[in-house]
């Protein structure tokens, strides 16, 4: 875009030369200077397209603003330096015919670019991990996802209890918990997460919390702080 404005300027100036040489009468520099001024208005009036982010619905408002505001700009500048005064309407009766659907095209083009740039980002839904690999010593045991029936937390590690064993992993119950909450866990306690469909019942102590109880006779504290959440989970079993 910075280089339209300059590039357009050149154009009319080297078109004024020709014409002029066409025609057989005299090129005059601050005169053809002045009139190529229209593309420098360009520059506030992308400017305020970006600032307030006017929608395309304005582009016809912002060519007519445009037309006015350089109208108006010839007829002070020539006012001041030139030997002859160029009237308003006058200017305006020129440019509308010579630039009003130029006007209308550049100044729609940061809306054909903000378009062509705009991606729409689809998310995508974390993909269910079916085996977790923990390692003892120099052995490496893949642990199936659906077999582990809940994660305690045993700083600095976690235990995972599977099928009546229980492993220690090297990592956090809150990265632990963000790798398989799509595969059906969800924390009961700040330091214990149950994978749902091992639940077998819960039941309330009467003071906010609940007890757990899983299909292998494991009893669980669920803390009122995660009870909503613990039930929204246990309706999609």
């Amino acid at each position: 875009m910075a280089m339209i404005l300059p590039a357009a300027a050149v154009i009319t100036i080297v078109l004024d030369i020709w014409h002029a040489y066409f025609n057989r009468y005299p090129f005059y520099v601050e005169e053809s200077v002045l009139f190529a001024s229209i593309w420098v208005l360009f520059v506030p009036g992308w400017w305020l397209v970006k600032r307030w982010r006017l929608t395309w619905r304005f582009i016809p408002l912002l060519a007519a603003g445009h037309l006015l505001l350089y109208a108006c700009l010839v007829w002070s500048v020539s006012a001041c330096f030139l030997d002859h005064r160029y009237d308003v309407w006058g200017t305006i009766a020129y440019a509308v015919p010579t630039y009003a659907l130029l006007l209308l095209l550049l100044y729609g083009v940061p809306f054909l670019l903000e378009r062509g740039e705009a991606v729409e980002i689809i998310p995508i839904a974390p993909v269910p991990i079916d085996t977790i690999t923990i390692q003892q010593g120099g052995t490496y045991i893949p642990l199936p996802v659906k077999d582990i029936t809940y994660i305690e937390s045993a700083k600095p590690y976690i235990r995972l209890h599977v099928q009546g064993r229980a492993y220690l992993h090297n990592t956090s119950l809150q990265q632990m918990m963000e790798v398989l909450e799509v595969a059906g866990f969800v924390q009961v306690h700040r330091s214990t997460i149950v994978q749902v469909k091992h639940v077998v019942q819960y039941v309330s102590r009467l003071n906010g919390d609940y007890d757990v109880y899983l299909q292998d006779g494991t009893l669980l504290r669920l803390s009122r702080t995660y009870v909503a959440r613990f039930k929204e989970k246990m309706k999609g079993v």
